[in-house]
């Protein structure tokens, strides 16, 4: 066979060839544009992914394959290729709809949209209870959320001066009587927030005065300035209401208990703020708690102890701006819940012999 045959058959065969891979190319990219265009599937199920941080386009395609977002991991890449979006996808968590046209979740994908995770701070909740929340959710760690609200149980009278913390009040009125090297134990209300599951150090800052908002609306609302005492001896007395009775009528008459013996010179003589510095509540304080140096010693020391004990709820802020006047200096709480009230210390042994 002739030179010149040979080389007509070989421009035949590569001539086929080329329209193959053209048309197979063409094939692919038609299917790939229509992929584009539709909805994945009529499924309207709710998909959670977690993309990693530094895991690639591939692996995230392989990831939709595997909890049924995609059916076709080929097209789904070459889709990502046509988007110019193949180094733009970002880690975090997603709620992705396996109904979501594929432009969407692609974008949806370079915008970082994570989902959002419901944080509840319940009432009577400290610092110490938010921060374990947070790093129970997986947000930032209690270092972090310290740095900002100032670390618990510490006696801030006797902090180096070089120490600074960073300065709510700037935004936030009600916080300008509060020493400025005190946490913010106490001013955190009880509530529930939407927080972004990618939250960072930063983001959180944002959370906190968030937080603080909603204290802020509740302190104009509850109409703060009224009373003759400062917010920081008000959210005190709350957050002890808080840990000690329950209702808003025995917490009016537990306030009005309280701001009488306060008045008086009296000890408060009251368990919940010993336990807070202590961290033993549930257990019955023994003689040498009661006498322990604690500046949380109510038992021992006249006045309010050294900060509030807890976040307290509206409920409380409100019983300890409303105090209701009774002829009562004691209570306690039994196992039931009820509380008994005495007019003096003698009563008050009765009660306590009957009683506990």
């Amino acid at each position: 066979m002739s030179f010149k045959i040979w080389k007509h058959i070989f421009f035949k065969i590569i001539l086929i060839l080329l329209i193959v891979v053209f048309l197979s190319c063409a094939f692919i990219f038609l299917r790939s544009y229509l992929f584009l265009k539709k909805d994945l599937t009529i499924n309207n199920a709710l998909v959670t992914l977690e993309i990693n941080k530094g895991e690639n386009w591939q692996t995230v395609s392989d990831k939709l394959k595997i909890s049924g977002v995609v059916d076709n991991t080929l097209f789904f890449k070459i889709a990502v290729l046509i988007h110019g979006s193949k180094n733009k996808l970002k880690a975090g968590d997603y709620n992705i709809s396996v109904k979501m046209p594929i432009v969407s979740l692609i974008d949806l994908l370079i915008k970082g949209s994570v989902k959002d995770i419901n944080f509840t701070i319940k009432e009577g909740w400290t610092l110490k209870d938010i921060s374990r929340e947070l790093e129970r959710l997986g947000l930032p760690k209690r270092d972090a959320f310290y740095r900002l609200t100032g670390w618990p149980n510490i006696n801030y009278i006797d902090y180096p001066q070089e120490v600074s913390l960073k300065d709510f009040s700037v935004d936030f009125v009600f916080l300008k009587d509060k020493p400025p090297l005190a946490n913010l134990e106490g001013y955190l209300f009880p509530d529930t927030y939407m927080v972004s599951s990618g939250l960072n150090n930063q983001g959180l800052e944002g959370v906190i005065k968030l937080m603080l908002a909603n204290f802020d609306n509740h302190w104009e609302k509850l109409n703060f300035s009224k009373s003759d005492h400062t917010v920081f001896e008000i959210v005190i007395v709350a957050s002890l209401l808080e840990k000690e009775v329950t209702g808003l009528e025995d917490k009016r008459k537990v306030s009005g208990i309280i701001w009488k013996r306060l008045k008086e010179n009296i000890p408060l003589e009251l368990d919940s703020a010993l336990f807070y510095d202590l961290q033993s509540a549930g257990k019955d304080l023994s003689w040498e708690d009661k006498m322990s140096n604690s500046l949380y010693n109510v038992y021992k020391n006249v006045g309010l102890p050294l900060g509030p004990i807890c976040n307290p709820g509206e409920e409380s802020l409100e019983a300890a701006l409303n105090p209701q006047s009774t002829d009562y200096y004691y209570f306690l709480t039994t196992e039931d819940g009820r509380v008994i009230y005495s007019k003096n210390l003698k009563e008050h042994n009765i009660a306590k012999e009957k009683y506990l």
